[in-house]
């Protein structure tokens, strides 16, 4: 079984008790507070626009470094000049947590949640978060239609879609959709290998 489809499979379990959440009249509403864009974090003129990570842990590295707190990592990658932050909120794989969201918007930087996204809910999930964008990685959804319909939904909610290539039917894919922030992963995440062409 490849990566991503053990990916797939950890998100079943989020994606089901969110799906009870919503039946049950359950479902945490919007956050009406204000979420700075990152989208335009990245377009800011002057200088590179560094979007620094917090990942606790990797399929590939094991765990990375749990000295610092979510609070702390966060101060320090303003202090430095960070335009914006990408969070690492899957659990299984990467020790994530949703909550880090909240924990990290202190500074007031745009926060992206990092995840395996794959179901609307989980974006209406984000949005009842401080995040300004999340992820979505071309690869794992079935078509650009269905790539299409998630970015529209985090447009509904007022978020930006970040969407991940890591070759070239992932970039038509991300165009054919119409993607308006593309990233490039060169590591493949169905083998974990890197390659940098």
């Amino acid at each position: 079984m490849d990566m991503l489809e053990k990916f797939r499979q950890a998100k079943q379990a989020e994606i089901q008790a969110l799906k009870e959440l919503y039946e049950q009249g359950e479902f945490p509403e919007p956050f009406e507070g204000f979420r700075p864009s990152f989208e335009m974090a990245l377009r800011k003129g002057g200088r590179p626009a560094v979007i620094a990570e917090y990942k606790r842990a990797s399929p590939s590295k094991g765990v990375i470094n749990t000295a610092f707190t979510p609070e702390d990592v966060a101060g320090m990658y303003a202090g430095a000049g960070a335009a914006a932050l990408s969070v690492l909120t899957e659990e299984t794989w990467f020790q994530g947590d949703l909550g880090y969201l909240e924990r990290m918007a202190e500074p007031g930087l745009p926060l992206l949640r990092k995840d395996f996204i794959l179901d609307k809910l989980q974006i209406a999930m984000t949005a009842a978060t401080k995040a300004s964008a999340l992820l979505l990685i071309a690869r794992m959804c079935s078509s650009a239609q269905d790539l299409a319909e998630l970015q529209q939904a985090a447009m509904f909610h007022g978020l930006d879609a970040v969407v991940e290539v890591f070759d070239q039917a992932d970039l038509d894919m991300a165009r054919q959709a119409k993607a308006r922030i593309i990233q490039v992963n060169n590591r493949d995440l169905d083998t974990l290998t890197t390659n940098l062409d």
